[in-house]
C-alpha cells in the first residue's frame, strides 16, 4: 500500500512489483480503514472496473478480499 499527497494522485494505491522502476498501481475504490497505512504489504484479490480512472497512474478496482501479507 502506498499513499501519496501529491496533486492528482490517489491518496491510496496498491503499487505491484518488486521496485517502482517496474511497477504498476492498483486504485482500490473501497479500501478499508485498517489496511490505510503506507508500506503495507497485503494479500488481496480483486475485480477490475471499467469506469473512468481517479488517478493518473493506477487503474480502479474492487478488493473483494485482504488480508495482511
Amino acid at each position: 500500500i502506498e499513499e501519496s499527497t501529491k496533486e492528482g494522485d490517489c491518496l491510496y494505491t496498491i503499487r505491484m512489483g518488486e521496485n517502482k522502476k517496474d511497477s504498476y498501481y492498483f486504485d482500490p475504490i473501497n479500501l478499508k480503514e485498517p489496511y490505510k497505512k503506507n508500506g503495507l504489504e497485503v494479500f488481496f484479490t480483486y475485480r477490475g472496473l471499467r469506469m473512468m480512472n481517479r488517478c493518473v497512474k493506477a487503474n480502479p478496482i474492487e478488493v473483494e478480499e485482504m488480508k495482511l501479507n
